[in-house]
């Protein structure tokens, strides 16, 4: 298969002493050539052994992502623990008028934290305005307050 002194394709012979010939004209010969020679020069053990270790990877991966679900959900609950318990609007206003809350932090003027002398710590959830902080602080509370944006690096 030469002409002019170049090799006009690529040969390819097998062990049986057979051979295949396939010209440059041929789009993606080169390609095809050498895939015809990886599948050809892997053995039959190769591929079965690779037929063998895809269900072993994929065991792998399933274990790996379970694992990484089981400890994602170890740390939420460790980290839910660790929050203070939320009160109702209602109880939380009573225990404003009966004195027994000193300070109270606001987060995005929704979520209020702070720390009562007969319940210890607590959460409330409820939206804050002017007119509560005003009454907070008439009670003798003292507020701050925190944003999202101030936890955050």
């Amino acid at each position: 298969m030469e002409r002019t002194g170049r090799p006009a394709g690529i040969c390819i012979k097998f062990r049986d002493g057979a051979k295949l010939y396939l010209q440059y004209g041929v789009s993606n010969a080169a390609a095809l050539a050498e895939r015809i020679r990886y599948d050809l020069g892997s053995s039959a053990p190769d591929r079965i052994a690779a037929k063998r270790r895809r269900p072993a990877h994929i065991a792998l991966t399933l274990f790996i992502a379970v694992c990484a679900g089981w400890l994602a959900a170890v740390a939420t609950s460790k980290f839910l623990q660790r929050l203070p318990p939320e009160i109702s609007r209602t109880e939380f206003l009573s225990e404003v008028a009966e004195w027994h809350v000193d300070k109270v932090v606001i987060r995005d003027r929704v979520l209020i934290s702070g720390t009562s002398s007969t319940r210890g710590a607590f959460r409330v959830r409820m939206p804050v305005d002017d007119i509560m902080v005003n009454e907070l602080r008439s009670r003798g509370v003292v507020v701050e307050f925190e944003t999202s944006s101030d936890l955050t690096p």
